[in-house]
């Protein structure tokens, strides 16, 4: 029997081949129902297909980043964040490189004060200065890259992080996006983290690991934007300016005693076993010694380096921080570093999200000091 169709025939294309072949007697009933049990075999076929793409779709997302979270970029040193600044052409008017004095404190400064800053050095200090007034802007790359690289080195996670989120709490940031925390110090305190987690990682791993201890804890990030302002309230006071003049280097200086005054505050804390309370004396003393004794606490901290052991250079804590999958998961393993200004104690507390932060007087930033203190603490000295 011929099988093949009439060329004129007309195919209703409603119909799928089984069927027409049915209607012209020309393929059997068990045929047709065989060829129909075998197209619908095909549907599943491709449905299941689908869903298994659709799986795999779903598996490469979740390889990606975690949502929010921008592609990955590559870390940035602390000397090619500050050759960006050095090529910038910053504002200077508004910078304060010296106490300002009276007649009679300028004479005394004059007779039996340090002297000046070579002229040389002018443009390094103003530089530090103005960094110091610059704040953070996510959307400048050397910025972003900066803050990206601080948290990866601590916390060793290899994805970047969303701008703004809980996460930020986990090294030691007060809130949920760290411009705010910057109040004092500018992006400057962001250089002096940068500094100290990729060049001195080991120093900046035995510290953050006492920062996420369960009973010594402190913020980690918080404190070093202190160690910051207290360095540049040193550096115009002019009492480093035997040092840069010796070194004939601002930046280099402010580096080493930014790093002195952290260990000070990390061998006190350490050594006499201080808590949250104990946080407002902890950094009003580093402070007095700092602007006071310069010379002693550089020296010390210099001793105790030299005769440090060698440590592997891990920033990210097993203990805090251990296999977290996600940024919700570091943040959640973290303890709660929340804090005060200087003259109050700091003290953790409960992790509640529906907790208004900012109406509470606890969180207040410990950098965050009050204006009329600043003022009269300036007339202080001027007197």
């Amino acid at each position: 029997m011929d099988l093949s169709l009439d060329k004129g025939m007309d195919i209703e294309p409603t119909k799928t081949a089984a069927e027409i072949l049915k209607d012209k007697g020309l393929l059997g009933a068990g045929d047709g129902a065989k060829d129909a049990k075998e197209e619908e075999e095909l549907r599943l076929w491709q449905e299941n297909i689908a869903d298994e793409r659709a799986e795999w779709d779903a598996l490469e997302v979740m390889k990606q980043p975690l949502s929010g979270v921008v592609k990955a970029t590559e870390d940035i040193l602390f000397s090619e964040a500050l050759q960006y600044f050095q090529t910038q052409n910053l504002d200077t008017s508004g910078i304060c490189t010296r106490v300002q004095r009276n007649k009679f404190s300028q004479i005394i400064q004059f007779m039996f004060g340090p002297r000046r800053l070579i002229k040389s050095l002018n443009h390094e200090r103003d530089l530090v200065f103005c960094i110091a007034k610059a704040t953070l802007n996510h959307n400048v790359e050397v910025h972003y890259r900066v803050l990206q690289t601080v948290y990866k080195r601590l916390t060793g996670c290899k994805h970047n992080c969303p701008k703004n989120g809980s996460h930020w709490e986990s090294i030691g940031f007060q809130g949920d996006d760290p411009a705010t925390d910057l109040r004092g110090a500018g992006f400057l305190a962001l250089l002096h983290l940068l500094f100290l987690v990729t060049d001195k990682p080991d120093i900046a791993s035995e510290i953050f690991r006492l920062s996420v201890h369960p009973e010594q804890n402190f913020p980690f990030c918080l404190v070093s934007i202190n160690v910051t302002r207290i360095a540049l309230k040193v550096l115009r006071e002019e009492k480093l300016t035997r040092f840069c003049n010796k070194r004939k280097q601002v930046v280099a200086v402010m580096n080493d005693f930014y790093l002195a005054i952290f260990w000070h505050i990390y061998h006190v804390w350490k050594t006499q076993h201080k808590t949250m309370k104990d946080s407002g004396h902890v950094l009003k003393e580093a402070e007095i010694t700092a602007s006071k004794q310069p010379a002693v606490m550089m020296k010390r901290a210099n001793m105790a380096f030299s005769k440090r052991r060698p440590v592997l250079p891990t920033l990210h804590t097993t203990n805090r921080l251990s296999a977290a999958s996600s940024v919700s998961d570091i943040s959640l393993q973290s303890p709660a570093m929340t804090s005060q200004s200087l003259d109050v104690v700091l003290q953790p507390v409960d992790r509640d999200r529906s907790f208004s932060r900012s109406s509470d007087p606890r969180f207040m930033g410990i950098h965050e000091l009050d204006e009329e203190k600043n003022t009269s603490s300036m007339k202080t000295e001027v007197e």
